[in-house]
């Protein structure tokens, strides 16, 4: 049995001889991969816990036309409601923001928020994005003036309604467009 292939000290077929690899070595990889996901984990849940939310100042909304905008907190942009009711309008207008939060971008000056989504095409509203979800709303978010971005809000299904949750809100950027 000592000339078993499957034993130790007998050759491969490439004339090498096996050697048993000690069970140490591969515990402390695995102590060491371990501790590292443990790190990266806390860091991504304290960096959850610590971003601020960013504030929405809804300024009202009108059955015709936007609200007027307003002086609005600082920092926070100002939130013109078209045919969408207040409370409704503040929680697309944050999963809009947050879709389209990029640190390279300028600063939100100015959100209009919709009851419908822009659709022009499939890319702007691809068909596996819209199943199982309900439109939403959409928003166009003015960035300083220098450039708007569009956003789809959809929602799941099963959560339809002014009292789905917020944090239910699926929302993308469906385009970017310099302003007139």
């Amino acid at each position: 049995m000592a000339n078993h292939p499957h034993h130790e000290g007998a050759p491969d077929a490439y004339g090498a001889d096996p050697t048993r690899v000690a069970r140490r070595s591969s515990r402390s990889v695995l102590a060491v991969a371990s501790a590292a996901a443990l790190v990266v984990a806390i860091g991504v849940v304290l960096a959850a816990i610590a971003a601020p939310d960013r504030p929405v100042a809804v300024l009202g909304s009108s059955s015709s036309a936007a609200a007027s905008v307003g002086s609005t907190p600082a920092g926070s942009p100002a939130v013109r409601c078209h045919d969408v009711p207040s409370t409704r309008c503040a929680s697309l207008a944050r999963a809009a923001l947050e879709a389209a939060m990029d640190p390279s971008l300028p600063p939100a000056i100015a959100v209009d928020v919709w009851a419908s989504l822009l659709c022009g095409s499939t890319f702007d509203c691809p068909p596996a994005r819209l199943a199982g979800h309900h439109p939403a709303g959409s928003a166009v978010i003015d960035l300083s003036g220098s450039l708007e971005l569009w956003v789809n809000v959809t929602e799941p299904d099963e959560l339809v309604g002014p009292r789905a949750a917020p944090s239910a809100l699926v929302a993308w950027v469906i385009r970017s467009v310099e302003p007139d």
